[in-house]
């Protein structure tokens, strides 16, 4: 994104990611916390001027028996 990672490590993704792809994201996070299934999406962005494909992985863990906490895996 144009950013090392020093500069996103540490902080949310609504801080870190375009206004737009952070809100899609929101949802997809409360997609998964309302279906406690796993949610895998690829998806493209265009950072310094070439196109970019990655692959988000949200994945709920059940805790306790039933709260739901979120390792994320982007690749």
């Amino acid at each position: 994104m144009g950013t090392g990672k020093e500069q996103v490590i540490g902080k949310h993704f609504m801080d870190v990611l375009p206004h737009e792809i952070a809100i899609t994201f929101q949802h997809r996070i409360e997609q998964v916390f309302a279906t406690g299934e796993q949610l895998t999406v690829d998806g493209r962005l265009n950072l310094a001027g070439a196109e970019q494909v990655f692959r988000t992985v949200l994945t709920p863990i059940l805790r306790d028996g039933n709260t739901i906490r979120f390792p994320l895996s982007l690749m």
